[in-house]
């Protein structure tokens, strides 16, 4: 098929007698669908198998990288620049396959209550979305109050393989400085990155317009965000503030008191049984978010990487200018530089970068010992694939199932 025989505006719709044509068509294709979706997992099944045997690990960002870059040439070959569905479903469509796969490599339904996923976050945070986004609704996620949490959860024996932390400031949750100095101190790496909009709604337990005066439950960082709806023009508040750690907090009170509104994220309405009220009404200047995927392994390279390191020099004049100079003289692009936290001395300094390349590339190699040189310490953080496809927007729907977490 070509992009000639998709669909065009100028095409008149079907007659009612053609519906009963078309819906067999479909029938049809149902069912080579589910055949070969079953085919598929018969083959996931067989390298969750060798992936044991070898003690690889079961979820490989760069294969999953991979497989949505096919399937956007398939659908370019097949529909041209205007598929039927837009790519953005079709790849949360791949998203449930991938976390189904997942689930299968590591025993299928009948697998014990473990989880393999942790989140910095409660049920219905940003943390705790990004982890769906990521990973889908196949898989068990564990909440953990905070990234500390996270991150002994991944440590111990037996817990969780990966975890997904907030990187920013994100309501409730520790800076990115604080994250990027434990990884520092961890054999923690980043394996992967996640993006997706910090996206704020007006919850409430049953569906009725915001009127003032008004009962909202909102965290300090959605406050400040959402000002232009919880406060009057005049400055003055519409009703009775109460103020929340997080998101995720506002939409659990609202959801047990029910005697007012909550601002957090679409995501939590499905986990809190709440009605959407209103969407998006964060500031249209709102960052976006970015949470690391955490592991005890690093991400193969794919071609199209990102390598995040920590550098700390002696506190002497121009020694940024100095590890800059040293990179871009080994032909390294940077993508990002963030300051670090100071340490118990202000005698030295701490910088991260982002690099573009993998560690294992020859380039990378050698900037990496040049870097060591001229730096005081240096710790490679992780190499993981830059992301490129649109599966990084939040799936921002309270009509999603509710998977249980643990």
């Amino acid at each position: 098929m070509t992009s000639s025989q998709g669909s065009s505006d100028n095409e008149q719709p079907a007659p009612v007698e053609d519906l009963g044509r078309f819906r067999r068509e479909i029938d049809a294709m149902d069912r080579r669908i589910v055949e070969l979706i079953l085919k598929r997992a018969h083959y996931v099944h067989k390298i969750g198998e060798s992936k044991k045997q070898a003690n690889t690990p079961i979820y490989r960002p760069d294969r999953e990288k991979q497989v949505y870059q096919n399937i956007r040439a398939y659908a370019q070959e097949l529909f041209g620049d205007h598929p039927p569905l837009p790519m953005q479903y079709l790849e949360y469509v791949y998203r449930e396959i991938m976390s189904a796969s997942i689930a299968i490599e590591i025993g299928g339904p009948d697998r014990d209550t473990q989880a393999i996923i942790a989140c910095a976050g409660e049920p219905g945070s940003f943390a705790h979305q990004a982890a769906r986004e990521r990973f889908g609704s196949s898989l068990l996620v564990k909440n953990l109050p905070d990234v500390s949490g996270t991150f002994r959860e991944l440590h111990a024996p037996g817990g969780a393989r990966f975890g997904v932390v907030p990187v920013g400031s994100i309501a409730g949750t520790e800076g990115g400085n604080e994250v990027l100095d434990r990884l520092m101190e961890s054999s923690l790496q980043i394996y992967a990155v996640h993006y997706g909009a910090v996206a704020l709604s007006l919850l409430h337990a049953e569906e009725r317009p915001f009127e003032h005066p008004a009962h909202v439950y909102i965290d300090p960082i959605s406050y400040r965000r959402c000002h232009h709806k919880i406060f009057a023009p005049g400055g003055e508040s519409n009703g009775r503030i109460t103020m929340t750690l997080d998101p995720a907090m506002s939409a659990r009170l609202a959801a047990n008191e029910r005697d007012g509104f909550a601002v957090a994220p679409q995501f939590a309405a499905g986990h809190y049984n709440l009605k959407t009220i209103e969407s998006n009404i964060q500031n249209p200047e709102a960052p976006s978010a970015r949470f690391y995927v955490i592991s005890d392994t690093r991400c193969p390279p794919t071609g199209d990487d990102v390598t995040t390191i920590g550098c700390v020099v002696r506190n002497q004049a121009g020694w940024l200018n100095r590890i800059l100079r040293v990179i871009m003289a080994c032909n390294v692009n940077i993508r990002r530089i963030e300051s670090g936290r100071p340490g118990h001395s202000d005698r030295s300094g701490k910088v991260y970068l982002d690099l573009v390349g993998h560690v294992e590339e020859n380039r990378m190699r050698k900037a990496m010992r040049r870097i060591s040189q001229a730096a005081d310490h240096v710790r490679i953080l992780g190499s993981y694939p830059r992301p490129t496809y649109s599966s990084g927007e939040p799936l921002s729907r309270s009509t999603r199932p509710v998977i249980p977490d643990l």
